[in-house]
């Protein structure tokens, strides 16, 4: 399975990518903006005998776990999801922003303006759309209430589904996450799997190039988090 977090850039940052989209960048509009929430989601399936193909089916990331398991023929019936099968016929496909925006196949809902997905111009509705755009408000609505009770209110202290085993906070610090694979590796020795040891302890780097417009845009470099690892080395 391959997918995409998010564009990765600031918005003050994305009209340098309006020519690589074909756009205008004294056009670039919100809708475009939203346009760039866009990520790939790919299956690869060994032995399905190249009967893939291309679905344009609108989801989240919470549908991302619903899928990929009932693929893998693991039914999800036991399982307390937010998200749901993207191949399913009840799947909806109302995505949610963490900022009360939302998209659906036909319309995108902005900072409460309204935008066709064909056109990416402000839409004209009728009574019918208008109705039905307030229904995918409130579920929108219900959706983020839902998951903030979750992670307010530490809710899944109470969920103890069959077969699943309690976890020690303890056991996880993520600070340090970058100093534990190096140990691991160390330990491993030959018998390393990571794509470093593979390469004959020479990073990989230097084996990409891209020609992406916002790598030479010299305001951005401004906009990026400096990360510091626990050797010292800044990122």
């Amino acid at each position: 399975m391959i997918y995409g977090d998010h564009y990765g850039i600031s918005n003050s940052e994305n009209k340098a990518l309006a020519t690589a989209l074909d756009r205008n960048p004294d056009d670039w509009t919100d809708f475009d903006n939203t346009q760039l929430q866009r990520v790939p989601l790919m299956f690869v399936i060994p032995g399905s005998g190249g009967h893939g193909g291309i679905y344009h089916q609108y989801g989240g990331e919470v549908d991302v776990l619903p899928t990929l398991l009932h693929l893998l023929g693991i039914s999800t019936k036991r399982y307390i999801q937010f998200g749901t099968d993207l191949f399913s016929s009840q799947h909806s496909q109302v995505v949610a922003f963490r900022n009360h925006d939302f998209v659906t196949p036909r319309f995108s809902s902005i900072s409460g303006t309204i935008y066709d997905n064909k056109t990416g111009k402000i839409a004209k509705l009728t009574a019918k759309q208008k109705k039905q755009l307030k229904k995918n408000h409130k579920l929108v609505n219900t959706e983020l209430s839902l998951s903030d009770s979750l992670n307010e209110k530490n809710l899944l202290r109470f969920y103890h589904p069959k077969g699943f085993k309690k976890v020690n906070p303890a056991d996880y610090n993520y600070s340090n996450g970058l100093k534990r694979e190096k140990q691991i590796e160390k330990e491993l020795g030959d018998k390393s799997t990571s794509i470093f040891s593979k390469n004959g302890d020479r990073s990989t780097v230097d084996d990409y190039s891209t020609d992406a417009p916002e790598q030479n845009h010299s305001s951005t470099d401004s906009n990026r988090i400096k990360i510091t690892n626990p050797d010292g080395n800044n990122k």
